[in-house]
């Protein structure tokens, strides 16, 4: 259950007061370049110092950055604690290190950092893909972040760095996996009653959603029958428009006669 109140006077850091940037290396771990401006910290001791945190799941690396005398500061990291690939998320946090007690001053979580590719080109997905010991399963969901989940795909299928090419071009992979996993997670996410009106940040999917189907999702607050049957319409109409979007049965069919 989130707070209502904040008592101990801490600020929330604004998305305009920093940026992160993740760049993918070749044959080794990615890098993360973090900017704060000087406007993120105002009001708050001169002693006061940025941290970093990078996690994924209960991994986590901690990075103190410089202090922001200056109108911006920007410190590059190595994120060798992480997987190739394996997607990251942040919080930032302005701890005062003058008072024993180190009592954080403002911070913020569940940081998506902006991807960029080994070409240094954005990468732009709302499903990252990560490559992980699935067992005797090809795929699953994570769904750590609650917001935006994870595509794993069973590494003992391919190499590691050939994972995300199999997931974005194979026809038997496209047309198996993927119209599954638009069902699951609009569903899902609809369910938890998530609202496309908030933070597009946090509601990729829903907007993802209402650019396919044409509308974005309106249910019935009246009758549950009523909200159940918009939603499963709603998501049909979504994962069809994929399909179609995508040519998923004639790129399948292409691909099974060797026309590929």
């Amino acid at each position: 259950m989130k707070a209502s109140y904040n008592y101990t006077g801490r600020k929330r850091l604004d998305n305009s007061t920093f940026e992160i940037e993740v760049h993918e290396v070749k044959d080794g771990p990615s890098t993360v370049e973090v900017t704060l401006h000087r406007n993120a910290v105002e009001g708050i001791a001169d002693s006061a110092v940025p941290w970093v945190e990078a996690y994924a799941g209960p991994r986590a690396m901690r990075f103190r950055m410089k202090r922001p005398d200056e109108a911006s500061i920007t410190d590059r990291f190595l994120l060798d604690g992480f997987g190739i690939g394996e997607p990251v998320l942040f919080r930032i946090k302005i701890v005062d290190e003058s008072d024993q007690k180190r009592p954080i001053r403002a911070r913020r979580d569940r940081i998506r950092p902006t991807m960029y590719s080994t070409d240094g080109s954005k990468k732009k997905s709302v499903l990252p893909v990560f490559p992980c010991d699935l067992g005797h399963i090809a795929w699953q969901l994570d769904w750590t972040d609650s917001s935006r989940p994870v595509l794993q795909v069973n590494s003992r299928i391919s190499e590691v760095r050939d994972i995300t090419s199999i997931a974005k071009n194979d026809p038997d992979f496209a047309i198996l996996v993927f119209p599954q996993v638009i069902r699951d997670v609009l569903t899902r996410l609809l369910d938890a009653g998530v609202d496309d009106d908030e933070d597009s940040r946090e509601n990729e999917w829903l907007l993802f959603g209402a650019g396919l189907a044409g509308r974005p999702f309106v249910g019935s607050e009246d009758d549950e029958e009523e909200d159940s049957r918009l939603r499963n319409d709603w998501v049909s109409d979504v994962v069809q428009s994929f399909g179609r979007g995508a040519e998923l049965v004639s790129r399948y069919n292409r691909f099974k006669r060797g026309d590929l």
